[in-house]
């Protein structure tokens, strides 16, 4: 597959906080208060950070890693 990922393609500002959000947040997001109506849930409902946005390509991996 050739081609500039379309990630690329937004403000930087706005990959930024993709990055954060991707590389940082450990746990799942639900919008709109829908979800666990305990904060203390399973540590099975927990998802790692997802690093494979990193493997994307070189411009991805510098920027995402300065976020790590």
């Amino acid at each position: 597959m050739t081609g500039e990922s379309p990630l690329l393609k937004i403000p930087r500002e706005i990959r930024d906080q993709i990055y954060e959000l991707v590389l940082l947040e450990d746990t799942f997001v639900y919008p709109y208060s829908y979800g666990p109506s305990t904060a203390d849930w399973s540590q099975s409902n927990r998802i790692p950070p997802q690093t494979s946005i990193l493997l994307v390509n070189k411009q991805m991996n510098n920027e995402g890693s300065v976020i790590l």
